[in-house]
């Protein structure tokens, strides 16, 4: 297994949501790898530091978890 850094951004389901409101379901759902930038009303962005047989891999299982914490989220954007 290699150790991936990515950036993972979604809108989050209403866009008056306080993002702050899903950190700790972010962390119960795995993401305790990921620091979480929630600066922009409505979007919330996730920079992973995660294991994975391919960055593929890595990538979709954090994509997974953070659909898992916050349900109704879209993903938009991958750095």
């Amino acid at each position: 297994m290699e150790n991936y850094n990515f950036t993972l951004k979604f809108d989050l389901p209403n866009k008056n949501d306080d993002p702050d409101h899903f950190v700790d379901a972010l962390y119960e759902c795995g993401c305790n790898d990921a620091l979480i930038g929630i600066g922009k009303v409505g979007k919330i962005a996730l920079s992973f530091s995660r294991l994975g047989k391919t960055k593929t891999a890595a990538i979709e299982s954090a994509k997974s978890d953070v659909l898992k914490a916050i349900q109704g989220a879209k993903f938009t954007e991958f750095d």
